[in-house]
């Protein structure tokens, strides 16, 4: 049997007790449950639908909370993300992108010949922070639906992330030292790897955000 408006509001409420955090991980559990309920009540007639509702979650997902499906959504997002991270790494270390990221690296590690630390780390700086007004204004607009977190801009945190990981690594090495070796070969090197793998990573994130934009309002913002 098909529910009606007043039982699928009933649903809503009792799924909404739980405090689901997120928009993705509350339409995909209350589309289950209403699956669930409607077979149930098809297969056993005598159960009221207040019992069934309750035989739905226990049998769908245990009898606590909805917590552990929560975690597996955002785990699965993370591991999908670092392995579109990866793959994307490796285009740039394998022909004929290879080319690209020699070329960033001689270029970089030559203006650290001729500028001065501060000049030339500002490259680092300045994808850092496009990504962080970009990321801001994405928050603003897709962060919440029915008052519920949407689960995509997930993607959009580990992103800045990973473009933020390289200069807080260089600025974690400076702070033990290692600007003191500025003039050396093997600081120049250091240095020029961390403009690389930012500029990499950035360009991992234009290409992955403007993704999960048309993800987010196709799926979500329609």
């Amino acid at each position: 049997m098909r529910l009606n408006q007043e039982q699928i509001t009933y649903i809503e409420n009792y799924i909404s007790t739980f405090q689901i955090k997120y928009y993705e991980v509350y339409m995909e559990i209350l589309d289950h449950m209403i699956l669930s309920v409607e077979a149930i009540i098809e297969e056993d007639k005598t159960i009221s639908f207040e019992k069934a509702v309750i035989k739905a979650k226990v049998e769908g997902f245990g009898k606590y909370s909805f917590r552990e499906i929560e975690e597996e959504r955002v785990a699965l997002i993370n591991k999908k993300q670092r392995k579109e991270y990866g793959i994307h790494l490796k285009t740039y270390f394998t022909l004929p992108y290879l080319a690209f990221t020699i070329l960033i690296f001689s270029s970089s590690y030559l203006a650290l010949n001729f500028f001065e630390k501060p000049y030339i780390m500002a490259l680092v700086f300045l994808p850092i922070i496009f990504c962080l007004i970009d990321w801001s204004k994405k928050q603003l607009k897709y962060s919440k639906k029915n008052n519920l977190k949407i689960l995509k801009m997930q993607n959009y945190g580990y992103l800045v992330n990973l473009v933020t990981l390289w200069s807080n690594l260089f600025n974690a090495v400076g702070i033990i030292g290692v600007q003191n070796l500025s003039s050396s070969v093997a600081y120049k090197i250091f240095a020029s790897i961390i403009i690389t793998m930012s500029f990499l990573s950035f360009l991992f994130y234009v290409k992955l955000s403007k993704k999960v934009t048309e993800e987010i309002q196709q799926q979500i913002f329609v």
